[in-house]
Protein backbone atom coordinates (compact mmCIF):
# COMPACT_ATOMS: atom_id res chain seq x y z
CA UNK A 1 0.00 0.00 0.00
CA UNK A 2 1.53 3.70 -0.87
CA UNK A 3 1.38 6.32 1.71
CA UNK A 4 0.76 9.98 -0.56
CA UNK A 5 1.32 13.14 1.53
CA UNK A 6 -0.40 16.27 1.47
CA UNK A 7 1.34 19.16 -0.94
CA UNK A 8 1.86 22.27 0.82
CA UNK A 9 -1.20 24.22 0.54
CA UNK A 10 -1.85 27.95 0.93
CA UNK A 11 -3.59 27.92 4.69
CA UNK A 12 -0.35 26.22 5.42
CA UNK A 13 1.16 29.38 4.29
CA UNK A 14 -1.02 31.36 5.64
CA UNK A 15 -0.41 29.87 9.20
CA UNK A 16 2.94 30.13 8.90
CA UNK A 17 3.07 34.04 8.42
CA UNK A 18 0.64 34.23 10.66
CA UNK A 19 2.52 32.33 13.22
CA UNK A 20 5.99 34.67 12.23
CA UNK A 21 4.00 37.80 13.07
CA UNK A 22 2.74 36.51 16.38
CA UNK A 23 6.66 35.55 17.26
CA UNK A 24 7.38 39.31 16.09
CA UNK A 25 4.20 40.58 18.58
CA UNK A 26 6.25 37.92 21.52
CA UNK A 27 9.86 39.58 20.81
CA UNK A 28 8.06 43.34 21.83
CA UNK A 29 6.53 41.80 25.08
CA UNK A 30 8.16 42.87 28.72
CA UNK A 31 7.68 38.67 29.08
CA UNK A 32 10.66 36.21 30.08
CA UNK A 33 8.96 33.29 30.76
CA UNK A 34 10.74 29.87 29.41
CA UNK A 35 7.45 28.02 28.69
CA UNK A 36 6.75 30.69 26.18
CA UNK A 37 9.70 30.50 24.46
CA UNK A 38 9.60 26.80 23.91
CA UNK A 39 6.42 26.59 23.08
CA UNK A 40 6.26 29.24 20.76
CA UNK A 41 9.53 26.73 19.34
CA UNK A 42 7.51 24.10 19.20
CA UNK A 43 5.23 25.53 17.56
CA UNK A 44 7.79 27.10 14.90
CA UNK A 45 9.99 23.56 14.59
CA UNK A 46 6.25 21.91 13.78
CA UNK A 47 5.25 24.17 11.56
CA UNK A 48 8.89 24.52 9.21
CA UNK A 49 8.90 20.46 9.25
CA UNK A 50 5.47 20.45 8.18
CA UNK A 51 5.86 22.82 5.41
CA UNK A 52 9.14 21.54 4.31
CA UNK A 53 7.64 17.87 4.08
CA UNK A 54 5.02 19.24 2.50
CA UNK A 55 7.27 21.29 -0.09
CA UNK A 56 9.60 18.07 -0.78
CA UNK A 57 7.31 15.26 -1.24
CA UNK A 58 3.66 16.64 -0.79
CA UNK A 59 1.45 14.88 -3.59
CA UNK A 60 4.01 12.20 -3.88
CA UNK A 61 3.46 8.22 -2.88
CA UNK A 62 5.79 6.37 -0.94
CA UNK A 63 5.65 2.85 0.58
CA UNK A 64 4.89 2.12 4.14
CA UNK A 65 8.96 1.83 5.46
CA UNK A 66 10.22 4.96 3.67
CA UNK A 67 7.24 7.01 5.59
CA UNK A 68 8.23 5.32 9.08
CA UNK A 69 11.54 7.06 8.24
CA UNK A 70 10.13 9.77 7.36
CA UNK A 71 8.02 10.39 10.34
CA UNK A 72 11.17 9.37 12.35
CA UNK A 73 13.42 12.15 10.94
CA UNK A 74 10.62 14.63 10.78
CA UNK A 75 9.69 14.04 14.43
CA UNK A 76 13.80 14.42 15.24
CA UNK A 77 14.30 17.81 13.89
CA UNK A 78 10.93 19.01 15.54
CA UNK A 79 12.37 18.07 18.32
CA UNK A 80 16.25 19.17 18.23
CA UNK A 81 14.46 22.25 16.88
CA UNK A 82 12.56 22.68 19.83
CA UNK A 83 15.44 23.40 21.65
CA UNK A 84 17.61 25.12 19.17
CA UNK A 85 14.97 27.79 18.45
CA UNK A 86 14.01 28.25 22.17
CA UNK A 87 17.80 29.18 22.25
CA UNK A 88 17.44 31.07 19.29
CA UNK A 89 14.60 33.06 19.86
CA UNK A 90 15.95 33.44 24.23
CA UNK A 91 19.17 34.93 22.45
CA UNK A 92 16.95 37.09 19.76
CA UNK A 93 14.60 38.90 22.65
CA UNK A 94 17.31 39.48 24.91
CA UNK A 95 19.38 41.37 21.91
CA UNK A 96 16.29 43.25 20.86
CA UNK A 97 15.32 44.29 24.54
CA UNK A 98 19.27 45.02 25.87
CA UNK A 99 18.55 45.82 29.11
CA UNK A 100 21.04 46.22 31.84
CA UNK A 101 19.51 42.66 33.01
CA UNK A 102 18.62 40.57 30.63
CA UNK A 103 15.31 39.07 29.62
CA UNK A 104 16.79 35.58 29.36
CA UNK A 105 20.88 35.01 30.89
CA UNK A 106 22.99 33.20 29.08
CA UNK A 107 23.54 30.46 31.43
CA UNK A 108 19.31 29.83 30.47
CA UNK A 109 20.31 29.68 27.07
CA UNK A 110 22.97 27.43 26.88
CA UNK A 111 20.73 25.05 29.39
CA UNK A 112 18.05 25.13 26.84
CA UNK A 113 20.68 23.97 24.51
CA UNK A 114 21.98 21.15 26.82
CA UNK A 115 18.11 19.80 26.17
CA UNK A 116 18.64 19.27 22.68
CA UNK A 117 19.98 15.68 22.61
CA UNK A 118 17.22 14.74 24.92
CA UNK A 119 14.68 16.25 22.65
CA UNK A 120 16.02 15.35 19.53
CA UNK A 121 15.70 11.51 20.76
CA UNK A 122 12.26 12.35 22.36
CA UNK A 123 10.56 13.63 18.74
CA UNK A 124 12.43 10.87 17.37
CA UNK A 125 10.12 8.68 19.26
CA UNK A 126 7.22 10.31 18.83
CA UNK A 127 7.77 10.13 15.47
CA UNK A 128 8.08 6.31 15.32
CA UNK A 129 4.89 6.22 17.55
CA UNK A 130 2.91 8.92 15.01
CA UNK A 131 4.07 7.04 11.90
CA UNK A 132 2.98 3.62 13.66
CA UNK A 133 -0.20 5.22 14.94
CA UNK A 134 -0.94 6.63 11.02
CA UNK A 135 0.21 2.91 9.96
CA UNK A 136 -2.32 0.90 12.41
CA UNK A 137 -5.72 3.09 11.38
CA UNK A 138 -4.81 3.24 7.83
CA UNK A 139 -4.77 -0.41 7.83
CA UNK A 140 -1.27 -0.69 6.39
CA UNK A 141 0.03 -4.22 6.59
CA UNK A 142 3.39 -5.94 5.61
CA UNK A 143 1.14 -9.06 4.83
CA UNK A 144 1.62 -9.74 0.92
CA UNK A 145 -1.05 -12.63 0.84
CA UNK A 146 -3.73 -9.56 0.89
CA UNK A 147 -4.71 -10.27 4.93
CA UNK A 148 -5.69 -13.88 4.57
Amino acid sequence: MQIVLPRLTLPLRLVLWAYGGLILFWLTLEENSVSSVTLLALGASILLVLVNVARRWGGQKMSAQIFFVLCCLAGALVGGGTALGAALLMFFKTAWHSHLFPDYPAPLMLAMLERLPAWLISGLLLGAAYALLMLVFYGVSSDKSGGQ
